[in-house]
């Protein structure tokens, strides 16, 4: 069984923290905070990714509407980092007339 690296309690005081924040913070932001909290280094990389990837499955888990507690958590939206960015409606029309326009596209031509 895997351990727990943070609480619920400390993610979710990273996150009010880091959304309350002007400007707005990242995930990337949370992931720092919580890194210093439990006294690991925000610099090591190894110890970051699996960071990131503890934190984004704890706020699935927390978000998932859960029947037996009646509900779920809500956390505030963050500012986009630089990989998140949201994928917007114009976008994906955009997208969906080079699919079906003319010749189809083919990957790695």
């Amino acid at each position: 069984m895997a351990k727990n690296l943070f609480s619920n309690e400390q993610l979710l005081v990273a996150w009010r923290t880091v959304a309350g924040s002007d400007p707005r913070g990242t995930r990337r932001d949370v992931v720092n905070l919580i890194l210093e909290a439990i006294g690991q280094d925000p610099e090591n990389e190894v110890a970051y990714r699996k960071m990131y990837n503890n934190v984004t499955q704890r706020v699935k888990l927390l978000t998932k509407r859960n029947a037996e507690v009646g509900g779920s958590l809500v956390f505030e939206p963050l500012a986009p980092g630089p990989r998140g960015r949201r994928v917007d409606s114009e976008e994906i029309m955009r997208l969906a007339a080079l699919m079906t326009a003319g010749e189809p596209v083919v990957a790695g031509k």
